[in-house]
């Protein structure tokens, strides 16, 4: 019973975010976005909100849009124009579920501060 509450545990505030982030998509915003989606690996994925398909029975449980390794989690999902991001088409994916591209230096958010 331990080894059941402990998937639990690690896949459910996965789970949660992505719905989540789907929820705030399709209900909060109606037009079409693309959107950035961080993990803390670093990966990014770019993916538009228009390759989600609606839920289409009560069964369903959700849409799979990010392949994650399992010690790693979904971090944030932002706006692209949102993002540092400066080279959009490395990040993006024709087909989901995608794992994502590693995220570069000149990509990153987080910008080393010079002296000079």
């Amino acid at each position: 019973m331990g080894f059941v509450a402990m998937i639990g545990l690690i896949f459910g505030p996965l789970v949660s975010l992505l719905f989540a982030a789907w929820f705030y998509v399709r209900w909060q915003n109606e037009e079409d976005e693309e959107l950035a989606l961080y993990t803390n690996e670093p990966r990014c994925l770019l993916m538009h909100t228009a390759s989600l398909s609606p839920k289409t029975t009560r069964a369903t449980q959700g849409v799979a849009v990010m392949t994650i390794k399992p010690k790693y989690y979904l971090e944030r999902v932002a706006p692209v124009e949102e993002t540092g991001i400066t080279n959009p088409a490395r990040y993006r994916t024709r087909t989901i579920p995608a794992v994502g591209a590693l995220v570069k230096p000149e990509d990153s958010d987080e910008k080393q501060i010079t002296l000079l």
